[in-house]
This record gives structure tokens, C-alpha cells and sequence, in this order.
């Protein structure tokens, strides 16, 4: 029994330390107990994990017809997660970024600025049909993120 709980206990600290390792740099940069970007950053290293496990040859092994569709399940949602934490949908949807802002003093009170810019009335009408559009990407691929995370029990080897 003592034997037992030793083998155990070795077990858990070198994964234990093992995870500290492999985590650090998200550990240290991104889990913040208010944020959820870290937990989302801890959550796609964990599931590349798994991906890479999976198509590791020294260890259990599926057939390809049961593990691709896993792999390709995991790589979109990585791919949505990196989305996510890069805030992208507005670049991906063509914002226009050809215009200038500064902010400048306002007369007669130093203390307070003003944001001014040189987009045109144009760039701002088309930057507006996008950030909708990019409100509307952000919203599903959310939901397909959702979708996905609900197979996540059958990621695993």
C-alpha cells in the first residue's frame, strides 16, 4: 500500500512538474483569474497536447478514419481560439486602416484631448458595414467553437 502511494505520488509531481514546464509561459503571460483569455490559451495548448499525442507513433494509435476527423476537429479549434485571442474578425472582414488619428489639445483646455482623424466619410461608412460583419463572424464562429468543445471526450487516446 505504502508502495503504492509513493509510485503514485512520484507520478503526480513529475507531471506536475512537467505541466509547470510545458505551461509556463501561459502561466506566467496570460491566466488571470479575471480573464478568460487564459483559460482559452490553457485550453488550446492542452488540446494541441492531445493532437500531437494522437499523431505521436509511440503510443495507442487509431485508425485514420476515427482519428483525422479528431485531428481536423482540433486543429479548427485551435484555429478559432487563436481567432479569438487575436481579436481578428474586424482585419478579416477588409477594415479599412487607411486613415490617420491623433489625439491634439482642445483650445482653451490643455488638459483635455480630442481624437481627431483623416478617415473620409467613405472609409467610415465601409468600416461600419464591417465591424457589423465582423460582430456577425465573431457570433458564429463562437458557436462553432461551442460546437466543437462538445466533442472534446472524444479526443482522447
Amino acid at each position: 500500500m505504502l508502495v503504492q502511494k509513493l509510485k503514485s505520488l512520484f507520478y503526480n509531481v513529475k507531471w506536475f512538474i512537467r505541466n509547470i514546464w510545458r505551461y509556463r509561459k501561459g502561466l506566467y503571460y496570460e491566466v488571470r483569474p479575471w480573464d478568460s483569455h487564459g483559460t482559452m490559451w490553457l485550453f488550446k495548448e492542452s488540446i494541441r497536447d492531445i493532437r500531437d499525442s494522437m499523431q505521436d507513433e509511440s503510443g495507442v494509435q487509431e485508425i485514420d478514419e476515427t482519428r483525422i476527423p479528431k485531428e481536423m476537429d482540433i486543429n479548427r479549434a485551435i484555429r478559432l481560439i487563436e481567432n479569438y485571442q487575436d481579436h481578428n474578425y474586424a482585419k478579416r472582414c477588409g477594415y479599412n486602416y487607411d486613415y490617420d488619428t491623433k489625439f491634439v489639445s482642445k483650445v482653451g483646455n490643455p488638459e483635455l484631448f480630442e481624437l481627431v482623424t483623416t478617415e473620409t466619410p467613405e472609409i467610415a461608412k465601409h468600416n461600419e458595414g464591417v465591424i457589423l460583419k465582423a460582430s456577425r463572424l465573431q457570433e458564429a464562429e463562437h458557436k462553432e467553437l461551442i460546437e466543437l468543445i462538445s466533442k472534446y471526450r472524444e479526443w482522447w487516446i
